[in-house]
């Protein structure tokens, strides 16, 4: 019998945790809006939170990547140096990986801006010629 009502106000707690989800029940577009503010990284993690949320982070139409929203502010980067070390090779290894995924994923109809946001020395002309190709179909707007 306990065991019972311990399952019974589970059941009860599921329930009205389902009912108050009132954020999923708002029409696409606002969730467009809302999701076009978080950074990439947390966007992609909403894909976690239900069956609705799975696919609704390609509704984003601004993708702005960007090292620190990917890495954190304390990746490392270097003040005043020029000259790609190790280090480096990695991270830029890293967000060519977390750019290419996204885009190779992104189910979106429309981008209206790419952003790209690394030090000089990391970037690379054949992923970003990628990644701009990738969008270019989507009436990209901004780059």
């Amino acid at each position: 019998m306990e065991h019972q009502k311990s399952h019974l106000k589970e059941h009860m707690f599921q329930v009205e945790a389902i009912e108050e989800d009132r954020i999923s029940q708002l029409p696409d577009h606002i969730l467009s809006i809302i999701l076009s503010k978080l950074p990439l990284k947390d966007l992609v993690r909403t894909s976690a939170l239900s069956n609705r949320w799975k696919h609704l982070w390609a509704l984003r139409t601004n993708l702005n990547f960007d090292m620190d929203g990917i890495f954190g502010s304390n990746h490392g980067r270097p003040h005043f140096s020029t000259k790609p070390c190790k280090h480096y090779k990695e991270v830029k290894l890293e967000f060519a990986r977390c750019v290419d995924g996204f885009l190779q994923n992104f189910q979106g109809t429309k981008v209206i801006s790419l952003k790209l946001h690394f030090l000089k020395h990391l970037g690379d002309t054949s992923s970003m010629n990628r990644w701009i190709r990738s969008v270019i179909g989507l009436g990209i707007e901004e780059l």
